[in-house]
């Protein structure tokens, strides 16, 4: 039996990215007028939030960037390259008021690709995950088409169209074996109402890449000519987990009772140890959503089926006897 347990989401997202010792880039330690953006037309090659460093490379003769901007724009029904700075959303992740914006373009050569490097603890961790959504160009030149962009699905709505986000993990230079993909939109289905534009911010997990130093994004669509691809070669994203590595150890909140969680990782089932009777087991993604509440009845080692929980990163809060709730983390992998 499951029971009602009432925690402060901001509480719990603060102690997650404590006992994991996490970091967001959220983009808001870049101060920004109302209705206004940042492009790197100061030539300053790039920001730091969190984390992370975001490169970007301004073309002072046509007065375009390459890389990572900062937006607050709001206007999300305007479409064509006036909007360029827009996300489709009007607002940041969870309403907030900026997002970053990535041009995915080398400037060099062009490709739809670009990358970030990670920074100080953060360096050579793994990364937890992070928002995206379209920008308003991409997702209103994909549902209405126009100006050279075609219309996803085609005017019989049956063509398998598709807009995708590649992220790639490198560690020392390497280039790791897992890829992450994401669709920003997709066509391909057999019954057309399944058919999508992302046009909310959703959460793509990149905990599968494992350590890593630097990311790259990658763009590619359907929408293609003889130049390349048609689909404006644009996203947003907004806060990008980075997991520190072993800075905090002993924190303030964590007693010195004695509780194990093992095999972690795990697949299939995790046990939970304690040497107080165990009276419930709350489960959290990383997200800071209730997953699972379970009641038991003051043993000490209780058994859990996480079978069903997707791949990625937990944590628990264990109430025992003496009225304690303490949280330990766990994988699934």
């Amino acid at each position: 039996m499951k029971r009602s347990f009432t925690i402060s989401l901001f509480f719990l997202f603060s102690l997650f990215l404590q006992l994991n010792a996490q970091t967001s880039s959220d983009f808001e330690n870049i101060n920004l007028s109302p209705e206004s953006f940042w492009n790197g037309s100061d030539l300053s090659g790039g920001f730091e939030s969190g984390h992370a460093f975001f490169p970007n490379v301004f073309n002072t003769t046509y007065g375009s960037f390459n890389g990572f901007a900062v937006s607050n724009i709001t206007d999300n029904t305007t479409s064509g390259y006036s909007n360029q700075y827009a996300a489709i959303t009007g607002a940041g992740y969870d309403n907030s008021a900026n997002y970053g914006l990535v041009y995915v373009s080398d400037p060099v050569t062009y490709a739809s690709v670009f990358g970030l490097g990670l920074r100080g603890i953060a360096a050579n961790g793994e990364v937890s995950g992070m928002y995206v959504t379209n920008t308003a160009w991409a997702a209103l030149s994909m549902q209405d088409g126009g100006s050279g962009c075609k219309k996803f699905g085609g005017e019989s709505g049956n063509d398998p169209d598709w807009f995708k986000l590649e992220i790639k993990g490198f560690l020392n230079g390497q280039e790791k074996e897992n890829m992450i993909e994401f669709y920003l939109a997709d066509f391909r289905f057999e019954d057309n109402t399944e058919d999508y534009i992302v046009m909310d911010w959703q959460w793509v997990d990149l905990m599968s890449l494992g350590n890593v130093d630097s990311l790259t994004f990658a763009l590619s669509s359907t929408d293609n000519s003889s130049y390349g691809m048609i689909t404006p070669s644009y996203f947003c994203m907004d806060n990008l987990i980075t997991m520190d590595n072993g800075n905090v150890s002993n924190p303030e909140y964590l007693s010195n009772v004695k509780l194990n969680i093992y095999p972690n990782p795990s697949s299939d089932y995790i046990v939970v140890e304690s040497y107080k009777g165990i009276r419930s087991v709350t489960v959290y993604d990383v997200k800071a959503c209730l997953i699972a509440d379970y009641q038991f009845d003051g043993e000490l080692n209780q058994m859990i089926d996480i079978q069903d929980l997707a791949p990625g990163l937990y944590l628990t809060g264990i109430r025992m006897d003496n009225g304690i709730t303490e949280f330990k983390r766990f994988v699934k992998k």
